[in-house]
């Protein structure tokens, strides 16, 4: 299991559920990448929910634009 820096407050990967991972700034997840305290498993874990996220937001809309269009 990978260690984390004492100080760490974020998500951990295999941890942490989805609601800890998509509160998390574009720029402060860069930033964990980039000092190495996010390894490919945090970033993983951390885009996908982003993804998974983002598309439930589009299929929700699309879903709401087929109804009104119904209605029409």
């Amino acid at each position: 299991m990978k260690e984390y820096p004492e100080n760490y407050k974020g998500p951990k990967a295999g941890q942490s559920e989805d609601v800890e991972w998509i509160a998390i700034r574009d720029y402060q997840a860069f930033k964990w990448v980039a000092d190495g305290t996010w390894t490919y498993s945090d970033f993983d874990c951390y885009f996908y929910t982003l993804c998974k996220h983002h598309y439930k937001l589009g299929e929700d809309s699309v879903h709401k634009a087929l109804i009104e269009f119904q209605k029409i």
